[in-house]
């Protein structure tokens, strides 16, 4: 459980929690990350149980034409609980790192 709370902070403020029932009494979280131009995508994370384990899921989501539907796409990620909790641990260094890159963009270093 703390793994799901730890993933929700991340995303804190910007992603738009939903949440569906499974066949097994289970609830996916699905957090809306970010919406894309002109409405074309979405960036959601999911988190679920398949087969008694819980994965997390970051993925690119289309609507088709004339449909109220997201619908996933082939581009994304799904990580298990290690993969998860080693990312979600790196998160300072990786959010430390960016901002280097960001600051020397911003200074026209390469």
């Amino acid at each position: 459980m703390s793994l799901i709370r730890c993933w929700s902070h991340l995303l804190r403020p910007a992603a738009a929690r939903l949440c569906s029932s499974t066949s097994a009494g289970m609830t996916d979280v699905v957090m809306d990350i970010h919406q894309e131009e002109r409405g074309s995508g979405i960036i959601r994370a999911k988190v679920n149980v398949f087969r008694g384990r819980v994965y997390v899921s970051i993925r690119r989501y289309f609507k088709p034409e004339g449909s109220d539907e997201w619908l996933p796409t082939k581009k994304g990620i799904t990580l298990n609980m290690d993969q998860f909790e080693a990312l979600a641990n790196s998160m300072g260094d990786i959010s430390d790192e960016v901002a280097r890159w960001s600051a020397g963009q911003e200074r026209g270093d390469r």
